[in-house]
This record gives structure tokens, sequence and C-alpha cells, in this order.
């Protein structure tokens, strides 16, 4: 990764793995735009895995240091399976209280509809965003 602490647009468009999704996220904390057109969710860090169980519900999650307000994360499903990537953009979602749109595919959205119900009354921020199917919508950061 390069130095840019000033960063504030992100695109692309080569496979990235989720592994640096999470650098990216903690890298520019000037960011407002990231838009991933191939993420490959090959990695679910463990503490994504606890979304899912309520844990940070009791737990509060202390956000990233980011001003990230739009987010694109395509990815293929022969990459990752739909439920790995509902639980990691689960996991960035709460980490993101800047967040106003999430872009994503169809059937990750689905899956993270649930999430967001369960954890919007503890995470104000999961109130106002909107989301947007990737697929239909093309993000230009």
């Amino acid at each position: 990764m390069f130095e840019c602490p000033n960063l504030t647009r992100i695109a692309i468009t080569a496979p990235t793995s989720s592994m640096q999704l999470m650098v990216l996220i903690g890298k520019y904390p000037r960011l407002e735009h990231l838009a991933l057109h191939n993420l490959v969710v090959d990695h679910v860090p463990a503490q994504a895995s606890m979304v899912r169980s309520g844990r940070y519900i009791s737990e509060y999650l202390e956000p990233a240091d980011t001003c990230i307000k739009h987010l694109y994360l395509k990815h293929s499903m022969a990459y990752g399976t739909v439920k790995k990537a509902s639980v990691l953009v689960s996991f960035v979602m709460l980490l993101l209280p800047s967040l106003e749109t999430l872009a994503t595919i169809v059937d990750t959205i689905q899956e993270i509809s649930g999430v967001l119900c369960d954890y919007k009354p503890f995470y104000p921020h999961l109130q106002n965003i909107e989301l947007r199917n990737a697929n239909a919508h093309y993000f230009k950061p």
C-alpha cells in the first residue's frame, strides 16, 4: 500500500482480499469513498464472526478511525460465499459510524438485513445507511 494520509477516494477494480479491505479502512483516516469492484472474500476476521452471535450488542465494538461515507463492495460468488461476505459486510458496517451508503450484491443485502435490525438500537448510525444493489448501481467515488 502506498502512503497518502489525505486520500479521500479509492476505487479498485483488481481482485482485493478481505484482509486488504480491513487495511484500507484502518490506513486512510480521511477516506470518504471506497469502491472495491472485485472483493475476494478469502478471510473473515475472527472478530467479525461474532456479529451473528449478537456479541456486539452487549459488548460495544470500537469504531474505526475513518470518515468513510460511501462503500461499494462487489464480490464474485466464485471467490466466497454469500454467508462469508455478509458476515464481513455486517462487521464493517458496525465499524463505520460515518457510513451513509452501502452498495453490495442483493444476496448479501438480504443476509445483512437481520443484522441491521438487531443492531440498530445499539449502533444509531445503522438507521441512516442506504443499502443499494451493487449490480444495478455503478459507484463513482
